[in-house]
C-alpha cells in the first residue's frame, strides 16, 4: 500500500472498499496481468468492489502509489522488494500458500481467511512434446540439482523467490490447474486483455 493509506491492515482495507463501494482502487502492471487477476480473486473472495487501475508496466504502477494516486497495488515480490525494504509501499498480505522468507512478518491472505486467494510467482522450462525419454530424464536430473543448489537458493533468496522443482508429469498438471483457475477468474470478472 502507498503512504497515503491509513488501513493498518487487510481488513482495514478491505473495510475501506466496503464503505465507498467501486472507489478503492488498485493498480497492477496491466489488464489481464496476473496481479490484474489477483486482485480481481481477492475482490471476489471478499465481497467487495476494487477498481483496477491498469498500467503499462509495473514500473509506472509503483511510482503512482508511492506517490500517492493510488491507494493499492498487486505486484509480484521480486519486484515491489526494494521499494518494500526501503519502507516506501508497506506490505500487508501476500499470495503465496506460506509466508515469504522476505517477508515473515507479512501474513498471507489465506492465514487472514481468504484461501482461495493463493497463487505463486512460478518460472519453469518447457519442451517440444515427444522429446526422447533420456533426454527428458537428463534434463529434470539437472534441474534439480541447480535448484537444490545453496548459491542459487542465496541468490534468489535476495529477490524473495523460494526455487524449487517439479517434475514434467506434476509440472503439466499444474499448469492445467492454474489455466483452469484464472480462466474462470477472467470470466467472472469479465476481464478484457487492451
Amino acid at each position: 500500500m502507498g503512504p497515503g493509506v491509513t488501513a493498518p491492515d487487510l481488513a482495514g482495507f478491505l473495510a475501506q472498499a466496503r464503505a465507498k463501494p467501486g472507489e478503492m482502487n488498485y493498480g497492477s502492471g496491466g489488464n489481464g496481468t496476473m496481479n490484474h487477476l489477483i486482485g480481481q480473486l481477492l475482490a471476489r473472495a471478499a465481497g467487495v468492489e476494487l477498481t483496477h487501475v491498469p498500467y503499462r508496466g509495473s514500473a509506472p504502477a509503483m511510482t503512482d502509489v508511492m506517490g500517492g494516486q493510488i491507494p493499492a497495488l498487486m505486484e509480484s515480490l521480486p519486484t515491489a522488494l526494494p521499494n518494500l525494504r526501503a519502507g516506501r509501499m508497506r506490505p500487508i498480505a501476500t499470495s503465496e500458500a506460506e509466508r515469504s522468507p522476505a517477508l515473515p512478518d507479512v501474513p498471507t491472505f489465506s492465514e487472514i481467511g481468504f484461501p482461495s486467494v493463493t497463487s505463486t510467482n512460478w518460472f519453469g522450462f518447457s519442451a517440444a512434446a515427444g522429446i526422447p525419454a533420456a533426454v527428458k530424464a537428463r534434463w529434470e536430473e539437472e534441474m534439480a540439482k541447480a535448484m537444490a543448489s545453496p548459491e542459487i537458493a542465496e541468490k534468489f533468496g535476495r529477490i524473495g523467490v523460494r526455487p524449487g522443482t517439479l517434475g514434467a508429469e506434476a509440472y503439466t498438471a499444474m499448469i492445467r490447474a492454474e489455466l483452469d483457475k484464472w480462466r474462470e477468474v477472467i470470466r467472472v470478472g469479465n476481464i478484457k486483455v487492451d
